[in-house]
């Protein structure tokens, strides 16, 4: 029996210990420049460098959701196999900001011209994820929406999107002290 080359090694597999399994919770995000100047990603003084500098906005008071990115496909370069094979991701992120006022609406229309990479921040946790792919992020926020009833809140559903390699995955960090909470 004959099979294709192997392009990879696996590192190992690590199970959680004690069913310490990780939660959602995202109630921050980074807007990072791509020309931001963040060495130390679990540094608190380069993420407010950073941020002094005008290269990072932090969005806080959110609700986030990370889904499952999608698999893009293409024609497979083999006779012999399946006729697809997965060339990346589609990933994305959403988020909803109840922030809603005339500041606001100014910061999401810019948001909506920018490119650059995102930071999410897991409030149980108090970790980030760095998503810095090798394409750069766009966004999409339409204008807020305004419920029917006077109990329900207005909000921006935002949303960040991207395209990933198939070696590429966002990056995991302990969350700089003070910066995303």
């Amino acid at each position: 029996m004959s099979l294709a080359t192997d392009c990879a090694t696996l590192p190992a597999h690590v199970v959680q210990a004690c069913n310490n399994y990780r939660k959602g919770g995202i109630s921050s995000i980074a807007i990072i420049d791509p020309d931001a100047n963040i060495a130390d990603f679990t540094s608190a003084s380069d993420w407010q460098a950073a941020i002094t500098a005008g290269t990072v906005t932090i969005i806080q008071n959110i609700k986030g959701t990370f889904p499952k990115a999608s698999a893009v496909e293409g024609e497979n370069a083999l006779a012999c196999g399946a006729e697809k094979m997965l060339d990346g991701f589609n990933g994305s992120f959403t988020w909803k900001d109840f922030n809603v006022n005339a500041g606001n609406d100014d910061f999401y229309a810019t948001l909506n011209t920018k490119r650059g990479y995102i930071a999410i921040y897991y409030c149980n946790e108090q970790e980030i994820r760095v998503f810095d792919p090798t394409g750069l992020i766009n966004f999409a926020v339409p204008w807020a929406t305004a419920p029917e009833g006077n109990k329900d809140k207005q909000v921006y559903d935002a949303t960040a999107m991207w395209f990933a390699p198939l070696d590429w995955y966002p990056s995991l960090y302990t969350a700089p002290v003070g910066i995303f909470s």
